[in-house]
């Protein structure tokens, strides 16, 4: 009659409508610095990304300067790469125990070309060694992993 206990389904926005939030948590027993954007807290679970594509590149033998350097310069390729319609960057992991890494973790679109976007990184940085991996993960479980 009066459908108090309908549930209504969730709606969500592009992922270009969800504002930046940075956070950095360190994990001191593991290892890591992961720098988290906690405004995708209510795109969780988005129907529209059910993919995890996880970019890492070693940085074994590099300095403090010069891996900040290279983190960023990645974080924006990939930014300009999956432009906030095809997917977003949502947290930067940086394991400190050797051997030393920085992954980026992005939640995606399925129609993606991710041997392209594999190519391009690879080429815009020929002198790293750039891995990738890409699977679904609907419900965003790693993402939520940080935000514990």
């Amino acid at each position: 009659m009066f459908n108090l206990f309908k549930n209504t389904p969730k709606t969500y926005k592009s992922l270009s409508e969800y504002p930046e939030s940075w956070s950095i948590l360190q994990e001191n027993n593991q290892g890591f610095i992961v720098r988290l954007n906690a405004g995708y807290k209510e795109a969780i679970d988005n129907p529209e990304y059910p993919i995890k594509m996880g970019i890492a590149i070693l940085i074994e033998g590099e300095h403090d300067e010069s891996i900040a350097t290279l983190k960023h310069s990645v974080e924006d390729a990939i930014s300009e790469l999956l432009n906030k319609d095809e997917g977003a960057l949502v947290a930067v992991i940086t394991g400190m125990k050797e051997p030393k890494f920085i992954e980026f973790l992005s939640y995606t679109k399925n129609n993606l070309d991710f041997a392209t976007i594999h190519k391009t990184l690879k080429d815009k940085f020929p002198k790293i060694e750039v891995q990738m991996h890409a699977s679904g993960d609907p419900e965003w479980v790693d993402y939520q992993s940080f935000l514990k």
